[in-house]
């Protein structure tokens, strides 16, 4: 499906409901864990948060 909006969960629930949307045969084993899956997902979007311009400036003195 890629990336929904709470305006797209309707529309993707009616789908469900009629069987045109099915969970997958095959589910890799990082996706299965969903807290483990969370905790991946915030922690890289802390990282792209960072500026590391910033960063190096910083520590530009113990570099």
């Amino acid at each position: 499906c890629g990336k929904t909006t709470l305006e797209d969960m309707r529309t993707l629930r009616q789908l469900v409901d009629e069987g045109l949307v099915v969970a997958p045969k095959y589910l890799p084993e990082q996706f299965r864990d969903m807290n483990a899956l969370s905790a991946w997902m915030c922690f890289s979007n802390f990282l792209n948060h960072l500026s590391l311009d910033r960063i190096e400036a910083d520590y530009s003195n113990i570099l």
